[in-house]
């Protein structure tokens, strides 16, 4: 037995079907990390963003964080999405650091997290490898679309905030295009899932 988890950064641009992968994952054994954590009401991130942005990103009924308000907010604007990431990006790896903690400490061995911008922010220091969704950005468009009732240009705009397919291949350890039927990418995960299970022995976990 390890002294350490593995863990598993699984990322992917919008409408790659990442939540999809990361429920599978879960289904199979792994314990999983969604960074949306930190915007929870009355985290000192969330007191953060509100005296950044305004009260009007907050939901009147529940207190919470409206991120569809927020989203419009900083993707008209690269300055704006900065100051968000700013606030955001530092808490939620320190986060992360705890939970991944904890978690192993409850007996999990392979941690998986679910994070959009793991690239982005640069939290490959926190994961031992990496897997990415991938789908083609006309589809990507067309399920935002549907999924997020944003108009088509919206969800261009928010696509063009992201790393593109090719600047996150280089990183992939598994990659996983989930263009196909459900079926076919939960069975290309369990494949993957399977192999990361046979090789444990000999990795050398970071944590």
């Amino acid at each position: 037995e390890s002294n350490h988890p593995y863990v598993i950064g699984l990322t992917g641009g919008i409408g790659s079907g990442k939540s999809s992968i990361a429920r599978r994952l879960e289904k199979l054994g792994a314990a999983i990390i969604n960074c949306h954590e930190t915007y929870k009401v009355d985290t000192d991130v969330y007191k953060k963003i509100i005296a950044t942005f305004g009260e009007e990103i907050v939901n009147p009924i529940d207190r919470s964080i409206d991120r569809k308000i927020l989203g419009n907010k900083v993707f008209q604007s690269p300055d704006e999405l900065k100051k968000l990431t700013d606030i955001v990006w530092p808490a939620i790896l320190n986060l992360t650091k705890e939970r991944i903690e904890y978690l192993f400490k409850e007996g999990k061995r392979i941690i998986v997290l679910d994070a959009a911008v793991l690239l982005e922010a640069q939290w490959t220091e926190a994961v031992n490898e990496i897997w990415i969704a991938s789908i083609p950005p006309k589809e990507a468009i067309r399920r935002v679309v549907e999924r997020d009732h944003l108009s088509s240009d919206e969800a261009k705009r928010r696509l063009s905030n992201q790393m593109s397919n090719q600047e996150r291949f280089p990183y992939a350890n598994v990659l996983l295009c989930t263009c196909w039927a459900e079926s076919v990418t939960q069975k290309r995960v369990e494949h993957a899932w399977h192999l990361r299970l046979e090789r444990m022995n000999g990795d050398n976990p970071i944590f």
